[in-house]
């Protein structure tokens, strides 16, 4: 099974580290580039600003087990043990999927420049502040999306047309025009400044920089199996293929679960769709529309679906009364006033906008109303 964006995932999680944890400001860091493998990308705070600094680059380093050499083989036996996390759950056929995980030391190097040696200094003293040095910190929350292998997507076992399945996100894959399958784990690693050190030899220097080597200590997945069949398969990272995709700032399932008013004899969550880009977003006139248009073969819109947001880690229920319908078209529209998105559902790289499309049961189902052009738009809860 090959999965990508575990480590890219776990780069972008330095960003909010730093932007929401230690700086506490999202617009102090002016460029971040992340480099591993042989790629690299940049996250850019305002790409006007290229020759601003302070710019913050992030280096992947060694990946190694916790516990001394890594595990190669798993017998499928029916003893869970505390690393073996269930990632799916299939209430039409009562199947799971597992992911087994190991503890990792992965060893990230920082270097930040700054303009100044005043600004190294101030930096230097922010960071030692949140993260003393040697000493393992457990600040940082995020989730991530991973990959579901085409081995698992099957009649017998997840059906993700018909089943009904917990855990389950659906992505837009921009390359092939088809549908992508994950399931979110959540992490919460401890990290361990290691050293860090200002180099300051000279004040005509352009720049000055802040070298940080930061040990990360996390759960890295290793297998991923089904408790009902003999099939074990190996997860792969690929270093040399990614994609910019969004990580959450928030535990999405947990606060998916604790969900009460979703009353699964009436209802059921047909589709969960991870937008993580404003690609489907326009704005005119003071307004803003959200364009929900997928690919007929991968999801058939119905008239009888109402729609939930799950953004900033709460969700806004039936947001049916703000859409409008076209059949022929297989696309759904939401229209709200530009500073409602702009609270509410602006989508950032730890922000994704999750569309929940709901299904009544057929005694449930009613035709939506007519298209209501909002003008004075309550205050969404």
């Amino acid at each position: 099974m090959q999965i990508h964006n575990f480590y890219s995932d776990l780069l972008l999680s330095t960003r909010h580290l730093f932007d929401n944890y230690i700086f506490k400001t999202a617009d102090y860091i002016q460029k971040y580039e992340f480099n591993y493998g042989n790629r690299a990308f940049q996250l850019d705070s305002d790409y006007k600003q290229n020759f601003k600094f302070p710019v913050l680059m992030v280096n992947l380093g060694n990946v190694n087990s916790s516990y001394g050499q890594r595990t190669e083989n798993l017998q499928p036996i029916q003893t869970a043990t505390e690393n073996q996390i269930p990632v799916l759950y299939n209430r039409t056929n009562e199947q799971y999927l597992y992911v087994q995980e190991e503890q990792s030391n992965i060893n990230i190097s920082i270097v930040i420049n700054c303009e100044s040696q005043f600004q190294a200094r101030e930096i230097e003293h922010v960071i030692n502040r949140f993260l003393p040095l040697n000493k393992y910190i457990g600040i940082l929350k995020y989730t991530s999306f991973l990959e579901v292998s085409q081995e698992y997507i099957s009649k017998d076992l997840f059906h993700f047309q018909e089943h009904d399945i917990v855990n389950h996100y659906e992505r837009l894959n921009r390359n092939t025009g088809n549908v992508d399958h994950f399931f979110s784990l959540q992490y919460e690693p401890l990290i361990k400044n290691e050293s860090i050190s200002t180099t300051i030899s000279d004040s005509n220097q352009r720049s000055f920089q802040v070298n940080l080597d930061l040990n990360y200590l996390i759960q890295l997945p290793i297998f991923v199996f089904n408790d009902k069949d003999n099939f074990i398969d190996s997860i792969h990272v690929n270093y040399g293929n990614y994609g910019y995709e969004s990580i959450a700032d928030y535990p999405v399932q947990k606060i998916i679960n604790n969900d009460t008013e979703l009353d699964l004899h009436l209802k059921t969550i047909k589709h969960q769709l991870l937008f993580h880009d404003e690609s489907i977003i326009e704005h005119y006139n003071g307004l803003t529309r959200i364009k929900l248009e997928p690919n007929k073969k991968s999801i058939e819109l119905k008239d009888y679906w109402s729609y939930n947001f799950v953004c900033n880690g709460k969700i806004h229920k039936d947001m049916s009364f703000i859409f409008h319908y076209e059949e022929d078209a297989n696309r759904v529209d939401f229209e709200m006033p530009t500073t409602v998105f702009e609270d509410e559902f602006k989508i950032a790289f730890d922000k994704p906008l999750i569309i929940q499309i709901i299904e009544p049961v057929a005694s449930q189902r009613k035709a939506p109303g007519v298209w209501e052009r909002l003008n004075n738009l309550p205050l969404l809860d």
